[in-house]
């Protein structure tokens, strides 16, 4: 310090690939940083007592490893009145509150600073009302320095975003900047397709050169977030793959039209199906069987129909013992109940 030949660097952004800790030594893996830490280490351990100051830097390099619990009980110790860098350590208090429940102490401190003469101080502190305001629910405020978008300008981003989810009979669209899309249903053989890619659950492919079954346009509600679309009656009972495609974005999921229970035990190889609402077991439902090997051989292991109990054993086979299946992929598939797919892991031997 006296020399001068260490001073502290500022790291921004500094994103780690780890949160967690992995193997059974802790280990930097940006290896600026594992040097910069090793340097501060060896200035810190010629000192018989840390000072408010080192408390202060100590806390900061604890929080580019992502050592959160760490930080905050360093940052403790830390005395305000013997410091010497007084916005720095407000801009830390502010850092820190967002890992604690109500964030009072960071919109304080922030809110404080949010004038402040200088341009680099005053965009991050800015940045931390932005982001409180995200966390309380309200419209991200395009704050001055609060991020870029993808023009590189700062404030909001300004590009369409899409999202897709199906639940019972709705279809909910969740956007941003988007006025229109573009929904789509694609009827399923559920039992090809499941032969075909018996361990794949995302059909982000299958349909892209197949027309679909019906499609529409809907419009979007101005400045909206989410708005909700009814399956149409045809469909309702149907099993589908609902796609939905706006400003290049395109967003799938499945749908299976299903009323059924299934109950499957792991250790002794067997489920029960029964209906989900009457609780009913079900007999004569089919079911079919794929299994995938330690080494990622996928093969069809077996089929069958449930029971008078509504029960089936969908790992034994009589014979000779083949390959041993480390997870099998299941249909449950009935013509008046509709489609369920598991996949499980095999029963120990």
């Amino acid at each position: 310090i006296a020399r001068k030949s260490f001073e502290h660097i500022e790291y921004s952004p500094l994103i780690n690939a780890r949160i967690h800790r992995f193997g059974s030594k802790r280990k930097i893996a940006n290896r600026s940083l594992a040097r910069q830490f090793a340097s501060f280490m060896s200035v810190l351990k010629y000192k018989p007592v840390l000072d408010a100051n080192d408390w202060m830097h100590v806390t900061y390099y604890l929080l580019l490893q992502d050592r959160i619990e760490e930080a905050i009980q360093t940052a403790a110790k830390i005395q305000p009145q013997e410091i010497d860098s007084h916005i720095q350590y407000d801009y830390l208090r502010a850092y820190l509150d967002f890992f604690t429940d109500d964030h009072l102490i960071a919109r304080a401190v922030a809110e404080r600073y949010a004038d402040h003469p200088v341009l680099r101080w005053r965009k991050k502190f800015r940045l931390v009302i932005s982001q409180l305001d995200e966390i309380d629910g309200r419209k991200a405020i395009a704050h001055e320095g609060g991020g870029k978008n993808r023009n590189g300008k700062p404030g909001e981003s300004s590009g369409p975003t899409l999202d897709l989810k199906v639940r019972s009979r709705e279809i909910t669209i969740e956007y941003t900047h988007l006025e229109q899309c573009e929904i789509a249903f694609y009827e399923m053989d559920i039992e090809f397709m499941f032969s075909a890619n018996p361990f794949v659950r995302n059909e982000k492919g299958s349909f892209a050169y197949v027309r679909p079954n019906l499609s529409r346009t809907i419009q979007l509600k101005a400045g909206g977030e989410r708005q909700n679309v009814t399956l149409p009656e045809k469909y309702r009972n149907a099993n589908l793959l609902v796609e939905v495609a706006a400003a290049g974005l395109v967003k799938r999921q499945s749908c299976f039209a299903s009323s059924l229970s299934v109950w499957i035990d792991e250790n002794s190889g067997q489920l029960r199906v029964s209906h989900a609402d009457s609780k009913k077991t079900l007999p004569k439902v089919y079911i079919k069987v794929f299994a995938r090997e330690q080494n990622g051989t996928v093969r069809f292991h077996k089929d069958g129909y449930t029971d008078l109990r509504g029960r089936f054993d969908y790992a034994s086979l009589s014979g000779p013992k083949g390959k041993t299946a480390m997870t099998f992929a299941i249909l449950v598939l009935s013509d008046e109940y509709g489609a369920v797919v598991r996949e499980v892991v095999a029963p120990v031997q």
